[in-house]
């Protein structure tokens, strides 16, 4: 619980005045009593889906670089054959 007796006094010690403190105190009691908190358990319990869900991601995107470079490879195989072959004609028609 929120002890907003202190508070205030900790606002007040800061430098702001008695009314802004106590209001501030008030406002940050009403968020504590009020809100709809995340637990310990739940914020851990988030974190590891979230951590599973990156890793997944992760996987697939190293298939998917994985496929591009296979790709770019093939292409540049085929374009050094190609090219092989045509000096090769260009070579036996000379």
């Amino acid at each position: 619980m929120l002890d907003i007796i202190e508070s205030t006094r900790t606002l007040t010690s800061a430098g702001l005045q008695p009314d802004q403190a106590a209001a501030i105190a008030h406002v940050v009691q009403q968020a504590v009593e009020q809100g709809d908190h995340v637990t310990p358990d739940q914020f851990k319990t988030g974190l590891a889906e979230l951590r599973t869900e990156m890793a997944r991601s992760e996987a697939r995107l190293i298939r998917w670089v994985g496929g591009i470079m296979l790709t770019a490879a093939g292409i540049v195989t085929a374009a050094v054959v190609a090219t092989g072959l045509a000096i090769l004609r260009a070579m036996a028609a000379g």
